[in-house]
C-alpha cells in the first residue's frame, strides 16, 4: 500500500514539475509574441538613425549576466558614455535616439542597470545609480515586460539607499529623462510602501559579500539560521562547476530543499529529517553549448542544507544513497549535506542525459573539500 502511494506521489510530482515547464514555456511564446507586435511598428517604419549603442552583447557563457561577482567590461564603460551623452540631449533626440534603439538592445540596457547597481554599492557611487537610471530612461516600457524593468529599477534603487543617496530624487530626475510609460514606472516606483521596496521580501534577492565585494543573488525566503556562510559555500560550489562544462543560471540562499528527491518506497524519511535544517541554498548549472546539441535541456541542480547536527546530515546521505534514480551525487561533511542532480529533460525529447551518476564523481573531491573548510571554521 506505502509503495503504491508513494508511486502515486512520485507520478503527480512529475506531472506538476512539467506542467510548470509547459506552463512556463506558454508564458515565455506569449511574451515573445507580444514583444514582436510591440515592435512591429518600428519594423513597418524603421528608425532614421543607427542605434546609439555599441554593437556588443553581454556573454551569459562567459558569466557577463550575473551579478555574483560581476568585473567592469569594455561594453559597461561604452555604456556609461553613451547613457551619459543621451541625459544631456534635448527631448526630441531622446526620442529619436530611444526609437533607434533596437529591442534586444533594450535588455543590454536593463543587464547594465543591473551591473551598475553592483557597482555602485562596490564604489559608493552615486554616477553608477544616475548612470543606470539614465539607461533605463533609454528604454521604451511599452515594449517589453515591464517586470524585466521593474527588476532592474529594484536593484538601482537599493543601491542608491546603499550609498545614503535619496533613491526618490534620482528617480524623480530620471523620470524627467524618459518616456511616459517609463516615467511613470519610475515614480510609481518612489510611491510603494517601504516594504515592497525591499530587496528581499519583494524582490527576491539580497547581497552577499565576494571576494571582490558585493555582489547579489536570489533569496527564496524560507527558514535561513545557518551558522556556516551558506551563501559563500554556494558560490564555491558554483565556480568549481563553471571550471568544468557548466555555467550558473541561478544562485539562491534561504532555499528549501524538496524531500521528494530523497523519497524511495521503503524510505520516507528525508521530509522529517529535513524539518531540522538550519538553512538552505541551490544553484542552477546549465552544459555549455559545444556539449551537447540540446545543451540548455541539460541542467544541474545543486541543493546545499545546514542540518542542525552530523547525525542528520548522515541521516540524509543515507536516504541519497538508497534512491537508484535519478542521476545524483550526494555528499555530506559534519553538519553540511549536498546534493546534485541532473534534471535533464532531454530524455523526453529521445536525448541521452550528459552525465550519469559515475561521471559526476568528478566534483566530489572538489565540493568535499569546500564543505570541510567551511565547517571546520565553526568550532
Amino acid at each position: 500500500m506505502l509503495f503504491a502511494i508513494v508511486v502515486v506521489f512520485v507520478l503527480m510530482v512529475i506531472f506538476l514539475v512539467l506542467q510548470r515547464h509547459r506552463q512556463r514555456s506558454i508564458m515565455i511564446r506569449e511574451q515573445r509574441a507580444r514583444d514582436r507586435a510591440n515592435e512591429q511598428p518600428r519594423v513597418v517604419r524603421p528608425p532614421r538613425n543607427p542605434s546609439p549603442l555599441p554593437d556588443m552583447e553581454y556573454d551569459f557563457w562567459r558569466g557577463e549576466e550575473s551579478l555574483v561577482n560581476p568585473n567592469e567590461n569594455a561594453l559597461d564603460i561604452a555604456l556609461r558614455e553613451v547613457a551619459q551623452r543621451f541625459a544631456s540631449e534635448d527631448e526630441a533626440t531622446k526620442a529619436n535616439l530611444r526609437n533607434a534603439i533596437h529591442l534586444r538592445e533594450f535588455y543590454t540596457l536593463l543587464t547594465f542597470g543591473k551591473r551598475a547597481s553592483v557597482f555602485a554599492m562596490r564604489q559608493r557611487s552615486v554616477s553608477w545609480v544616475t548612470d543606470g537610471l539614465a539607461a533605463l530612461a533609454m528604454v521604451e516600457a511599452n515594449r517589453l515586460d515591464p517586470r524585466d524593468i521593474l527588476m532592474t529599477l529594484s536593484l538601482l534603487y537599493h543601491a542608491a539607499m546603499r550609498i545614503e543617496a535619496n533613491p526618490d530624487r534620482l528617480l524623480r530626475e530620471a523620470a524627467l529623462l524618459s518616456s511616459p510609460k517609463m516615467a511613470e514606472l519610475l515614480r510609481n516606483h518612489c510611491g510603494r510602501y517601504t516594504k515592497l521596496k525591499n530587496l528581499r521580501s519583494a524582490w527576491g534577492h539580497t547581497e552577499v559579500e565576494t571576494e571582490n565585494g558585493v555582489g547579489i543573488i536570489g533569496w527564496e525566503g524560507r527558514k535561513y539560521h545557518p551558522t556556516i556562510n551558506l551563501a559563500s559555500v554556494v558560490i564555491e560550489i558554483a565556480t568549481l562547476f563553471e571550471s568544468d562544462q557548466y555555467q550558473s543560471r541561478a544562485i539562491s540562499i534561504a532555499e528549501s530543499f524538496p524531500a521528494i528527491w530523497l523519497t524511495t518506497d521503503q524510505d520516507s524519511s528525508a521530509e522529517e529529517l529535513l524539518k531540522h535544517s538550519r538553512g538552505g541554498a541551490s544553484i542552477l548549472v546549465i552544459l555549455r553549448p559545444e556539449n551537447h546539441s540540446r545543451h540548455r535541456d541539460q541542467n544541474l541542480r545543486i541543493f546545499l542544507v545546514e542540518m542542525e547536527d552530523e547525525q542528520t546530515a548522515d541521516a540524509l546521505l543515507g536516504c541519497a544513497r538508497r534512491r537508484t534514480e535519478p542521476v545524483m551525487l550526494a555528499l555530506a561533511e559534519r553538519k553540511l549535506f549536498c546534493l546534485v542532480i541532473q534534471t535533464s529533460s532531454a530524455s523526453g525529447y529521445g536525448s541521452v542525459p550528459f552525465e550519469t551518476s559515475e561521471s559526476l564523481a568528478r566534483f566530489s573531491n572538489g565540493i568535499v573539500g569546500i564543505l570541510r573548510r567551511y565547517s571546520e571554521s565553526i568550532k
